[in-house]
């Protein structure tokens, strides 16, 4: 039986490791990874290796004026919850806390300036580009060092994900969180699908269109039978469209906002793309679209499985 089926809460979060040390982001992920740990800055001087909550927020507000993130680690980040992370050469990772805060710094990290020293303990795994979540994907847009992936799609496949990356049964699915599709895309690949959508309903895509003055738009397509040209905008995530905005130029605008967040009143140069009819087309088509796309599908299907506790699932 696993340790979470007795009703504990965990969450998702997103963890950007980024030193203000002297030692490069390269060489401080890599210390993470081999004291198996993840975590920020925000040191005591002069070195110290261990430290109590207390202690270290009396000290530590000496040197830096602002310990909100470590406030919020603190706070936050408890065992068994899930972090994902990114190397400095775009490569991602899913780690399983096996502590709370703690601060700790080890004599190597001291002697050569590491700049990691609020922690947890993590069992961290090495993960394709492809078997990451969109909306993951998107939180590392933000310039936030730490926060909490609120999206239920990208929270059940990262509890499937680990269970089956460590061939350990850790996480159960809550079967009330009916999983997203979109969810699982980021932008680019939602572009992508939209992309061949519109060549079905006759619509030549003219992918080099991009300008600088049209750059809000991602490509132009052209009506095969009447010429007549739009231009295309696609937002992943919980980033609205703005509806009013778009309706104040000349020519067609298909718009596709993948949790359906739309605000204003759309004018009759508007095209809304329908989510039932692409996630319809997505599954009918899934033959002939790119394999990450049909991949992401996949996965789709299994966190479906996963949630009905269906037997033998596997990616």
């Amino acid at each position: 039986m696993s340790r979470l089926e007795k009703n504990k809460v965990m969450n998702v979060y997103k963890l950007h490791v980024k030193p203000e040390g002297s030692v490069s982001r390269e060489d401080t992920f890599n210390y993470c990874l081999r004291n198996k740990v993840l975590g920020v800055g925000w040191k005591l001087y002069p070195g110290q290796q261990e430290a109590t909550w207390e202690e270290y927020i009396e000290r530590a507000s000496q040197y830096h004026r602002n310990l909100s993130v470590c406030q919020y680690m603190k706070k936050q980040l408890q065992p068994d919850d899930l972090i994902w992370t990114r190397d400095p050469a775009g490569r991602y990772y899913l780690a399983r806390a096996l502590s709370g805060w703690k601060y700790w710094m080890t004599q190597e990290a001291i002697a050569k300036d590491v700049d990691i020293a609020n922690v947890v303990d993590a069992e961290i795994i090495q993960l394709e580009l492809d078997e990451v979540p969109g909306s993951v994907v998107a939180a590392f847009r933000s310039r936030r060092s730490l926060h909490k992936i609120n999206d239920a799609t990208a929270q059940e496949f990262s509890k499937f994900l680990w269970n089956h990356k460590s061939g350990k049964s850790v996480y159960v699915p809550q079967r009330e969180r009916s999983p997203d599709i979109f969810s699982l895309l980021d932008s680019e690949e939602i572009e992508d699908l939209i992309f061949i959508f519109l060549q079905t309903k006759g619509w030549f895509v003219i992918p080099n269109a991009r300008k600088a003055d049209t750059m809000s738009f991602e490509y132009f397509v052209i009506d095969s039978e009447t010429k007549e040209r739009a231009w295309i905008q696609v937002k992943s995530g919980n980033t609205p469209l703005d509806l009013e905005k778009y309706s104040e130029f000349k020519f067609g605008v298909f718009l596709f906002q993948a949790k359906g967040v739309y605000k204003g009143a759309a004018g009759s140069n508007i095209k809304l793309i329908d989510r039932d009819e692409l996630e319809r087309f997505y599954r009918e088509y899934r033959d002939v679209l790119p394999r990450a796309l049909d991949l992401k599908l996949k996965m789709f299907s299994v966190i479906d499985q996963w949630q009905k506790r269906a037997p033998g699932v596997e990616v």
